[in-house]
């Protein structure tokens, strides 16, 4: 699939896609955390406490499945 013109496979997780760039492999924390099901106010204070601590990209605007902390 492409998603703001960016390259992805999607695999659908308990009704939820999940993301992994084509170009560098990075999966979208995000997705795969609603997966687990944590909710919001909980998930957001992971990606910004451990995610945020690696390498990552926030992605934030154009195509709304795309976006979240990858």
């Amino acid at each position: 699939a492409v998603y703001s013109s960016v390259p992805v496979y999607e695999m659908m997780v308990r009704g939820i896609g999940v993301m992994r760039r084509r170009s560098d492999s990075f999966l979208n924390a995000t997705q795969i955390l609603k997966v687990a099901g944590v909710d919001k106010g909980k998930r957001t204070k992971i990606l910004e406490k451990d995610i945020a601590m690696g390498v990552h990209e926030k992605v934030q605007g154009g195509y709304g499945r795309y976006q979240g902390t990858w």
